[in-house]
């Protein structure tokens, strides 16, 4: 398709058994996928408002630089489907499988991925805007590169092993997330809630971590080195087997956070 068509959802579904998979380009509106098999399809460029895709199963689907408004999306199967600079908002992913798939340059506005499943996706440089939450999502082993994840609700989510180099924190709420052996160089956590969190043995070289809320943490074996903890709490955080070269402590508060050599201090 070259060009721009406008079609109904009972015609792309006749079309789609009929073994027809590119799409791309198309304009959609208010169309009715509930619990249908969309795998491989191509939608690339694509303009969808008001759609069900709820429950679908859209394996390796093509959905890179497509328009995704109101559409719902919640506990569909996109298992490394391609998003990458798509453009959601107000888009429903709750529960959804996303494991594997492509975000490079998305943009995601009042999107609700709780509890998603993004486990080894790639969300290099993705603009998490305002209203959307990524509360108790499984990002294990995720790529954030990048990313702006300001002000955005991670809480008890699940960020083992997750790599989110110079991302964009700032403000984001992190209460009671996991967070062991991510890797957080150069990463912006201004004013981040942290409380909670797991952090044991993450790197947060240079990390800027300025007026972050880190009461009760677990930081063992975390290496500190350079970071920016300026007016932090640390209080009650595990500190043990930590990596404090040239890092800053000022005007921390330290209440009773246990240092690498397990004393409390005071």
């Amino acid at each position: 398709m070259s060009t721009r068509q406008v079609l109904s959802a009972n015609i792309v579904l006749a079309r789609f058994h009929q073994g027809e998979r590119n799409f791309s380009k198309i304009k959609l509106r208010q169309g009715n996928f509930a619990r249908r098999s969309l795998n491989q399809v191509n939608l690339s460029f694509a303009d969808l408002k008001q759609i069900n895709l709820s429950s679908t199963k859209l394996i390796q689907a093509n959905l890179t630089r497509a328009t995704l408004h109101q559409v719902d999306l919640g506990q569909a199967i996109l298992i490394d489907a391609t998003l990458s600079q798509s453009n959601l908002q107000d888009v429903c992913l709750q529960e959804a499988n996303l494991s594997g798939a492509m975000f490079g340059r998305a943009i995601a506005r009042n999107v609700d991925l709780s509890h998603a499943c993004l486990q080894g996706s790639s969300l290099l440089e993705v603009q998490f805007l305002e209203g959307t939450t990524l509360k108790a999502a499984n990002l294990v082993g995720t790529t954030l590169t990048k990313s702006m994840l300001a002000k955005t609700d991670l809480s008890r989510a699940n960020l083992t092993k997750a790599i989110l180099t110079r991302a964009n924190l700032s403000e984001a709420n992190l209460k009671a997330a996991s967070l062991i052996r991510a890797y957080l160089k150069d990463v912006n956590l201004r004013g981040a809630n942290l409380q909670n969190a797991d952090l044991s043995f993450a790197n947060l070289r240079s990390a800027d971590l300025t007026g972050a809320n880190l009461k009760g943490a677990n930081l063992e074996g975390a290496d500190l080195a350079q970071a920016n903890l300026t007016a932090a709490n640390l209080t009650r955080a595990n500190l043990i087997g930590a990596t404090f070269t040239l890092t800053d402590f000022s005007n921390a508060f330290l209440d009773t956070a246990i240092f690498p050599n397990g004393i409390i201090e005071e």
